[in-house]
């Protein structure tokens, strides 16, 4: 019984440590799947208008949410980061 437990331990180090995670995460908490994906442009400004796939966990969808024009003026680079183009605040403003 000892073997079997001691050939397990990463099994169940890599749950345990996925669990954190998912508890981690909470209600309410948003996960930004390609987040460091980039627009880039080749002009200096323009408007994007991008949409949203909602997936819970359990890749679970929630349907496409239209997001309102975001209007994007590039400085030196002509691209920007998706996870810029979000406010991160929670309700509170914080």
């Amino acid at each position: 019984m000892l073997v079997v437990y001691l050939k397990n331990i990463p099994l169940v180090a890599e749950v345990s440590s996925f669990v954190d995670y998912l508890n981690s995460i909470g209600k309410g908490r948003v996960m930004l799947l390609n987040s460091i994906w980039h627009l880039t442009s080749d002009k200096e400004s323009g408007i994007a208008r991008l949409k949203l796939l909602v997936l819970d966990l359990g890749m679970h969808s929630y349907g496409v949410k239209s997001l309102g024009a975001i209007n994007i003026k590039f400085t030196q680079t002509k691209t920007v980061p998706i996870y810029l183009l979000f406010n991160w605040s929670d309700k509170n403003g914080d």
